[in-house]
């Protein structure tokens, strides 16, 4: 829920820079935010983003309700991002931080299954999940903003880029991997094509573990295989 209303805190423009480009660890995502989903009362193991946040609805979801009698940070008006909402209760181990990595994704992915993909990927890099800070639309733009209003493609295009290239690293995620929703989506596809073209940033695509094991299982079916990249390419 909701934490109580604050006073607003003044701000550089290098510190509200910094601002756009916190991320929230995987740790707490798969520890925490998991817990949160359940506790409201949805079913966490099928719930979508969508069924977290529906923009839609003058009834604040999950997402919105953690900030909304919170100042925002980066404006100063009443409503934060659910990622400036988060409370960090220890020093040594932090549960929001400047994003090391950006994830592409879809709203219409199970929730549980991104936070599992997120930390699977992790455990393959070799990364510390308490390290690892994702910066995530749903839970990184302030969504009482774009609830609000229509933001204009110019400073959608201006704020995505700056995060891709203030981050440095995108993880794309496409499920299933024979028929990925992502590539159905312009903006998913315009991602990926930044994140691909932009020299210092690296971009890598990732998969849910059972997605990848099918995919490689595929490879020994020549025909299906040539199949699905003929409907992907």
């Amino acid at each position: 829920m909701g934490n109580s209303c604050c006073n607003a805190t003044t701000f550089s423009e290098q510190e509200k820079k910094e601002l756009l480009l916190k991320g929230v660890s995987v740790y707490y995502l798969k520890y925490v935010f998991l817990q949160e989903v359940q506790d409201s009362g949805l079913d966490v193991g099928n719930a979508t983003v969508y069924d977290l946040e529906d923009l839609r609805s003058g009834d604040h979801g999950l997402i919105r309700r953690k900030g909304e009698n919170i100042i925002c940070p980066r404006d100063g008006n009443l409503g934060a991002s659910y990622v400036d909402a988060i409370v960090n209760t220890t020093a040594d181990t932090p549960y929001t931080s400047r994003a090391n990595i950006m994830l592409s994704y879809c709203w219409s992915y199970k929730i549980r299954e991104i936070v599992e993909t997120l930390a699977s990927k992790c455990e393959t890099d070799a990364l510390n999940t308490k390290q690892a800070f994702v910066w995530i639309c749903c839970l990184c733009n302030n969504q009482h903003r774009i609830s609000d209003s229509d933001v204009p493609f110019d400073e959608f295009y201006s704020i995505f880029h700056s995060t891709v290239t203030g981050v440095g690293r995108v993880w794309s995620m496409m499920t299933p991997w024979d028929n990925p929703h992502y590539l159905k989506r312009v903006w998913c596809v315009f991602e990926l094509f930044v994140s691909n073209t932009e020299d210092e940033v690296e971009a890598e695509i990732i998969m849910p573990r059972d997605q990848e094991e099918a995919m490689i299982d595929s490879l020994e079916d020549i025909n299906k295989l040539l199949d699905v990249l003929s409907k992907t390419s």
